[in-house]
């Protein structure tokens, strides 16, 4: 049975540096969330196997407003030239 505060995988990042900034938009807009895999993704750097890449993970129930945040962000960042 699904539970709402179950936490489910957002998104997988090539690294640790990744995954912080996009758990600090999230904290920043009152999301929790939590990185996974991080020393897994240090010690063998091969971000293109899904199982090296580092996750970030939030509640089931916020699921859905961390993607609108992270979606928003993306579009109010600045385009590269």
């Amino acid at each position: 049975m699904e539970n709402a505060d179950d936490m489910v995988l957002l998104d997988r990042y090539p690294d640790a540096v990744s995954a912080y900034i996009v758990k600090g938009v999230l904290s920043t807009n009152g999301v929790e969330s939590c990185v996974t895999n991080e020393n897994w993704a240090s010690l063998y750097p091969l971000p293109d196997l899904p199982c090296m890449q580092v996750g970030v993970m939030v509640r089931r129930s916020e699921l859905d407003l961390a993607r609108e945040i992270l979606a928003s962000a993306e579009s109010d960042s600045p385009q590269e030239d």
